[in-house]
């Protein structure tokens, strides 16, 4: 089982991660080949054969983003959290949504009167962090734990097993005096405006498509039953009604 206890287990967890998850220069086959000990014997272009994004060369494209500030503003969250005592043991998605400015955790630090220091520069760094989706966050948060900023600490008991997030105090020290910063890859936003455009002129042939079928076969049905209906008003005759009477049936004779 991967816990602290185990010094080596944990890294390696985290290297596979990063390389099977998030890497897009190297083969997926071969890190998992690495994970279970068979890397050496492993040669991407035989054994795995074009059977990966990778080495089908169909990977996102991506570019390097310094996000510093953003993941400082997440250590300090963190810390907040746990120095006024809002939440001694932080899991990853109370983390994220803390940082979102979503969620009990952050209601508590957003309505704390008090004036301290870290909580009002806080607040101020909260309103300067550009808005960003779940999922982007939860990449960050993510990121930030792979690359050491973050360090998973594991609570167990008879019922449950649970990692929580703790600072790497030594990280954030580096990413304040600027010896160290933070790097995450985010997918080009260009190739996203084409896959859009490209996606609209086929939205927009199929709803042009659409309307000229619709338009052409349904009208020219409604015009010409209205005709008919005219036509047969036209044609019909009021009925002649013939009266004997019993009286004249001499007169037949």
């Amino acid at each position: 089982m991967v816990h602290e206890s185990n010094s080596k287990a944990l890294p390696q967890l985290h290297t596979f991660v990063s390389g099977f998850c998030e890497a897009t220069d190297v083969c997926r086959r071969s890190v998992l080949a690495n994970a279970f000990g068979e890397g050496n014997e492993f040669v991407p272009e035989k054994h795995c054969n074009q059977m990966c994004d990778v080495c089908l060369k169909d990977v996102t494209v991506h570019v390097s983003v310094n996000c510093t500030t953003i993941a400082l503003y997440v250590l300090d969250v963190l810390i907040v959290l746990k120095e006024e005592a809002i939440k001694l043991d932080v899991t990853f998605s109370q983390l994220v949504d803390a940082a979102r400015g979503v969620g009990t955790s952050w209601k508590s630090i957003s309505t704390n009167t008090s004036k301290k220091g870290s909580i009002e520069s806080l607040k101020g760094a909260a309103k300067r962090i550009p808005s960003m989706k779940k999922m982007e966050w939860e990449a960050l948060t993510m990121a930030m734990l792979l690359q050491g900023f973050l360090i998973e600490g594991f609570v167990s008991t008879a019922y449950s097993f649970t990692s929580y997030m703790r600072v790497n105090l030594n990280a954030r020290e580096n990413l304040i005096r600027g010896d160290r910063v933070f790097i995450m890859q985010q997918e080009k936003k260009e190739e996203k405006k084409e896959k859009n455009k490209k996606k609209g002129g086929k939205k927009k042939k199929v709803s042009a498509s659409s309307s000229s079928s619709s338009s052409s076969s349904l009208i020219p049905k409604v015009v010409a039953s209205k005709k008919s209906n005219v036509g047969e008003k036209r044609k019909r005759k009021p009925p002649v009604v013939v009266i004997i009477d019993s009286s004249d049936e001499d007169d037949f004779d």
